[in-house]
């Protein structure tokens, strides 16, 4: 599943990414951008992030238990049942791949909240150890 990231207000490319395991892939892309966006991780630190998936591989219900990676705090597991969730399977080794994999390749760091000066000319990349891939860029 392609993505296509741009400023809103000015139309400048931001990012493209994308993600493939079936039913995952808006999750995984909602995952890592949101990771970006609302924590300021890199695209690499927002890639690596453990991640969550709801439902199963052909359809999703809002009741359907939670499929959480094995490096999922504690705390945020506790916080998922709070709110009402059910924790289905923990995913391990070759399981995690039913989470989705990313890849990103961002322009500038537009997601740092700290940094003074967004710089267009670096590209980033994000590369998912959960399955093969390299990074290339030019």
């Amino acid at each position: 599943m392609p993505v296509i990231v741009t400023d809103t207000a000015s139309g400048i490319l931001l990012a493209a990414m994308g993600s493939r395991a079936a039913g995952a892939q808006a999750q995984t892309i909602l995952q890592v951008l949101l990771a970006m966006i609302d924590l300021g991780l890199n695209p690499q630190e927002a890639v690596d992030m453990p991640r969550l998936k709801i439902g199963g591989t052909r359809s999703t219900h809002p009741d359907d238990p939670i499929w959480i990676e094995e490096e999922m705090s504690t705390a945020a597991i506790e916080s998922l049942i709070e709110k009402g969730h059910t924790i289905g399977d923990t995913l391990k080794r070759f399981g995690r791949s039913n989470t989705g994999q990313a890849h990103v390749i961002a322009k500038g760091n537009w997601w740092d909240i700290g940094a003074s000066q967004v710089n267009s000319d670096v590209l980033w990349t994000g590369i998912d150890h959960r399955c093969d891939g390299k990074a290339m860029t030019y």
